[in-house]
C-alpha cells in the first residue's frame, strides 16, 4: 500500500506529530489564545488561534477578528462603494446591505409586527417600530430629556439644541436639519408635485401635506382642542389655535413690536410698512397687499358688469 501523502498545515497551525497512517495526525496552532480541539476528515487537531482581534486598522486603530470585517470597515476611510444596485445606481460597503436595499424596488417586506401587521424591510426597522406598540424609548436628549425610539432621531433633534443645519439648497441657500426637509424643498424650485389626491387631482410637493388634504373630502379632523373641543385637520392648525386660549403671541413685527399668534398673519402686516403689494389684478393692473383684496375687487367689478347688462336689456 502506498504510504499517506503528508498533509499541509493549516494557516496558523503547526503539526505536533508526523503523518501515520494507521490514524490521525495532531496539528497545534502557532497563535495565542484559546486551545479548541477541532476534529476534521484529514484529523484531529488543536488550534489556539485567538479570539482577540486578527488585526487593527492603519487609519483609526479599530481592531476585527477576520480579514474580511476590516476590509468592511476600511470602505469607510476609503469611501468605496464596491457593491452596487443595478437598478438605481446606489453603491453600498457589504452585501448584505445592498439586499436589504433592493428591497425597496421589489417591495418585499418580510420582516412584519405580530401587533399590527405591519410589514419591512429589515429587521432593525421593524425592532425599531415594535417600540411605537411598547412605548419603549431607549434613547434620551441630554439637553431636554426626550426620548426617541432610534438613535437617528435623536441625533436629528439634537440639532434644535446646537441650531445645526447640514444640509443646504444649491439654488437659494435654505439650510434645512433634515435632508428630506431639503428634497421637499427643492420641489418649489422644480415645481415639481409628485403626490396627487385621487379625489381632485390636486398635486403636492409632499406626501404629509396630500395626506393632509384628503381630510378635506373625508371630513377627517383628527386633532381636537382640549379646551373647547374644536377639531382640526392638521397638527399645526391645533396648535395655532389653542393660542386663542392661551393668549400667546410668539411672532412679533421688527418695525412696531405688535405680536402675532400667526406667522403668515405677522408677514401681511410687514406690508404696513414696506409698502409691499403682491397680488395684481391681471385686467387693471392695480396691485393689492391681501389676495382677499384682489377677489372682493373682481367679485364687485363682475356684479357690476352683470348688473349694467341687465340694465341696458
Amino acid at each position: 500500500m502506498a504510504a499517506a501523502a503528508p498533509t499541509i498545515p493549516r494557516a496558523g497551525e503547526t503539526a505536533l506529530s508526523a503523518p501515520r497512517a494507521d490514524g490521525p495526525e495532531l496539528r497545534m496552532s502557532q497563535g495565542v489564545g484559546k486551545l479548541r480541539m477541532c476534529l476534521g476528515d484529514d484529523g484531529l487537531r488543536i488550534d489556539t488561534r485567538s479570539s482577540a482581534p486578527w488585526r487593527n486598522c492603519g487609519d483609526c486603530g479599530k481592531g476585527f477578528k477576520s480579514p474580511s470585517a476590516l476590509e468592511i470597515h476600511r470602505c469607510i476611510h476609503t469611501g468605496e462603494r464596491p457593491f452596487v444596485c443595478f437598478k438605481c445606481g446606489k453603491g453600498f460597503t457589504q452585501l448584505s446591505s445592498l439586499q436589504t436595499h433592493q428591497r425597496v424596488h421589489t417591495g418585499e417586506r418580510p420582516f412584519t409586527c405580530s401587533v399590527c401587521g405591519k410589514g419591512f424591510s429589515d429587521a432593525s426597522n421593524l425592532q425599531t417600530h415594535q417600540r411605537v406598540h411598547t412605548g419603549e424609548r431607549p434613547f434620551t436628549c441630554p439637553e431636554c430629556g426626550k426620548g426617541f425610539t432610534c438613535l437617528s432621531n435623536l441625533q436629528i433633534h439634537q440639532r434644535v439644541h446646537t441650531e445645526e443645519r447640514p444640509f443646504t439648497c444649491s439654488e437659494c441657500g435654505k439650510r434645512f436639519t433634515w435632508s428630506s426637509n431639503l428634497k421637499t424643498h427643492q420641489r418649489v424650485h422644480t415645481e415639481e408635485r409628485p403626490f396627487t389626491c385621487s379625489v381632485c387631482g390636486k398635486g403636492f410637493s409632499d406626501l404629509s401635506n396630500l395626506k393632509t388634504h384628503q381630510r378635506i373630502h373625508t371630513g377627517e379632523r383628527p386633532f381636537t382642542c382640549s379646551d373647547c373641543g374644536k377639531g382640526f385637520s392638521c397638527l399645526s392648525n391645533l396648535r395655532t389655535h389653542q393660542r386663542l386660549h392661551t393668549g400667546e403671541r410668539p411672532f412679533t413685527c421688527s418695525e412696531c413690536a405688535k405680536e402675532f399668534c400667526q406667522l403668515s398673519h405677522q408677514k401681511i402686516h410687514q406690508r404696513v410698512h414696506t409698502g409691499e403689494r403682491p397680488f395684481a389684478c391681471s385686467r387693471f393692473g392695480k396691485l393689492f397687499k391681501h389676495s382677499s383684496n384682489l377677489l372682493f375687487f373682481l367679485f364687485q367689478f363682475d356684479a357690476f358688469e352683470t348688473a349694467s347688462s341687465n340694465l341696458l336689456v
